[in-house]
């Protein structure tokens, strides 16, 4: 599966290059850090050493509709402003804020999904994305 992070120059993408490094199932195509972009990864993240070659890409929608799955590791405000030009068959992840919870409902449907596989463009939130 081809998988893309966005916002990979801030801890929570670094951490996330770190956990695909070595996935058997996901290969890292695409990896964005808007202010950083041309910049090695290793500049930032010195322990990817397995991203030694490479350099932070511009955040586009082009590159995030080429990937199957796109983790947004953005600050507030920024994922739901990209959202709108991700197309429905790419899968999200997002680990900001940007989009929480809002009932009971959407924490079955989100669990549902991951549990079942079902397609579709479907939200998966990070765990502090909690109801409110």
């Amino acid at each position: 599966m081809r998988v893309g992070v966005v916002g990979a120059s801030g801890y929570a993408g670094g951490e996330l290059l770190r956990l695909l490094a070595n996935h058997p199932h996901f290969k890292v195509g695409y990896i964005a850090a808007g202010s950083n972009a041309g910049e090695k990864i290793t500049s930032i993240h010195s322990n990817l050493v397995s991203y030694n070659d490479q350099v932070f890409s511009e955040t586009s929608a082009t590159q995030m509709n080429e990937c199957d799955l796109v983790f947004l590791a953005l600050p507030h405000g920024e994922s739901g402003r990209l959202s709108e030009s991700i197309k429905d068959s790419v899968k999200i992840v997002d680990l900001g804020a940007d989009f929480r919870l809002k009932s009971e409902r959407d924490l079955i449907v989100t669990i549902s999904i991951t549990l079942h596989g079902l397609s579709g463009n479907y939200w998966l939130l990070r765990p502090g994305n909690m109801l409110m």
